[in-house]
């Protein structure tokens, strides 16, 4: 058993006291630190001062490191070695992320973030919803406060789960540490509960925003739309007037037809256009299949000519001659649609544009249905 540490005062060895200066050994300073037996702190009730001569500065660390772990925390350790001090404190510091630095509004933005997608999807995923909003009565900020109000309740519901997510945590966390010698101990208030709520609603309201006006003025009616409709056809009958031609125009048809689909889609839109043959405010005449040309270059084409028939805004009729083309080149797999526009004699430029519409719609509609119909 190591001695207890003893003073010489007035020719008599005495134990020391509180009041003494002590030299002794590494070995016996660790052991009346050490708790004992069965005990969970230190029999010594504290020390003031330990001053220490290490063999090496590894050796210095290691003595500082044990004797912090037995006597706990609020201590300075001042270790000199080599010309070179270094003082650590040893202790609990408690520091708010707002004093700290700003990292901690990284992950708001990434909350916004995604509540700003979740609440576009939502929107898009509504909007036959929106628009019955808009026939009952809703206006646009109406809708809007109805947005608003589903990110208010998803920020209530996050908020709640996460403050009880974290309390769980924490009460793990304080758990485990105990069977590891840690400690893990709360530096949040009692108001930090009601703040991160709070601060959960609001970032959801930040990304509610964005996605609530799109739905409020998606089906909002638009200048455009509060034009009369006398004041709409007087304006279309100036343009039929005045934007006149006799010159040709070919357009090009968006979309594409597989070469071993041609067959198929050839016949599926003649009958389209022959099913246009009794209209009467748009019709269409003289319709003819031509037979498949090949070319010396190898170059595929399919014709159809038809005289495409519309009424104007003034009663009278357009003739326009349409000759529809599907090109394949070579070492191409797919057909492109193209069409050639000539008005017979002179007709309004934007009746050209109604037969490309006319065409568009029907190589549209295959494209659709090519899936149900091969």
């Amino acid at each position: 058993m190591p001695v207890k540490p003893f003073i010489v005062k007035g020719g008599k060895p005495l134990y020391a006291n509180s009041t003494d200066l002590v030299i002794a050994p590494t070995s016996l300073l660790l052991h009346l630190l050490r708790p004992p037996e069965g005990g969970e702190y230190s029999g010594v009730f504290y020390l003031y001062e330990i001053v220490a001569t290490p063999a090496s500065e590894e050796a210095g660390r290691a003595f500082v490191n044990e004797v912090i772990e037995r006597r706990g925390e609020n201590y300075v350790a001042i270790s000199c070695y080599g010309g070179k001090c270094t003082r650590v404190y040893f202790g609990t510091r408690v520091e708010s992320v707002f004093q700290r630095d700003v990292t901690f509004a990284v992950p708001l933005i990434i909350v916004v973030f995604n509540v700003l997608l979740t609440m576009l999807s939502i929107v898009r995923e509504r909007r036959r919803e929106i628009f019955i909003f808009m026939t009952v009565g809703f206006n646009p900020r109406h809708i809007a406060l109805v947005f608003l109000a589903e990110a208010i309740i998803y920020g209530l519901l996050s908020g709640g789960f996460g403050y009880v997510a974290g309390l769980a945590t924490f009460r793990a966390l304080s758990t485990f540490a105990k069977g590891q010698n840690l400690l893990v101990r709360e530096k949040l208030e009692w108001y930090w509960s009601y703040v991160a709520i709070a601060l959960a609603v609001i970032v959801a309201i930040l990304g509610a925003i964005k996605p609530s006006m799109d739905a409020a003025y998606m089906f909002a009616p638009t200048e455009v739309k509060k034009i009369k409709v006398e004041e709409r056809r007087e304006l279309i009958k100036r343009e039929e007037r005045y934007l006149r031609t006799a010159a040709m125009k070919t357009f090009s048809i968006p979309g594409e037809i597989e070469a071993g689909e041609g067959e198929i889609a050839f016949s599926y839109i003649y009958s389209k256009l022959s099913d246009l043959s009794y209209g009467e405010l748009e019709r269409v005449e003289e319709l003819e299949e031509h037979p498949m040309e090949e070319r010396p270059d190898g170059t595929r084409i399919k014709r159809f000519t038809f005289k495409y028939v519309s009424t104007t805004e003034e009663g009278g009729k357009a003739s326009i001659e349409c000759e529809l083309r599907f090109v394949l080149s070579p070492g191409s797999d797919k057909y492109r649609v193209e069409l050639d526009t000539k008005p017979v004699g002179q007709a309004p430029i934007s009746h050209m544009d109604y037969a490309a519409d006319l065409v568009k719609r029907i190589v549209g509609d295959w494209m659709r249905e090519r899936e149900r119909l091969l």
